[in-house]
């Protein structure tokens, strides 16, 4: 299945290394992305590929950075979803009859959007600054690791000019979050 999804999407796939030194199992710090070239059956029955490699990628670091953010927005998610539950429209939603599905896709997501996307907003600086750790060791090119650069080489005026763009970009991330907001959140629609 992957490799027919690999072939009508044109896009390829990642390979990642077992490490088996005996006493630790694991996986390589380190994969490959890779495309389809060719295809065959073998004599055995099983399809043979033929991949490129395009690039590195940093499996761990990205895989850490991932967790490490996802671990805080599902603890949060959970709490903010058990307080909306306990309040009185919820339980008259129950009452009147509304099914479960009903209650917590129309009542408990849309009001919970709210903290959750405020989070977001305050964590993408944050995000942001994680790019020159996700791009430096990936080997792609990108802002962070142009801000790298210019740090490293004593570039002030780059520097304040990449500062000054992510900065902007942080800004219009979190106005697209609070318009996002107000449109979803059935309590501040009549606010507006």
């Amino acid at each position: 299945k992957m490799i027919k999804t690999c072939m009508s999407d044109n896009h390829g796939f990642v390979i990642v290394l077992q490490i088996n030194d005996g006493s630790e199992f694991g996986i390589s710090k380190k994969g490959t992305y890779v495309e389809i070239v060719d295809f065959n059956n073998l004599p055995n029955g099983l399809l043979g590929i033929t991949v490129k490699a395009e690039t590195k990628v940093a499996i761990k670091t990205i895989i850490v950075l991932s967790v490490f953010l996802l671990g805080e927005y599902i603890l949060m998610n959970n709490v903010v979803v058990q307080n909306i539950s306990r309040e009185p429209h919820i339980f008259t939603a129950r009452a009147i009859g509304y099914s479960r599905t009903d209650i917590y896709k129309n009542h408990i997501l849309r009001n919970s959007f709210g903290p959750i996307a405020y989070r977001l907003g305050m964590n993408i600086p944050y995000l942001i600054a994680s790019l020159v750790i996700v791009e430096s060791t990936t080997n792609w090119g990108g802002m962070g690791s142009l801000l790298y650069a210019t740090i490293t080489n004593q570039d002030s005026n780059a520097a304040m000019g990449i500062l000054f763009l992510l900065a902007l970009l942080a800004t219009f991330l979190r106005i697209c979050i609070s318009i996002t907001h107000k449109l979803i959140d059935p309590r501040l629609i009549n606010n507006v």
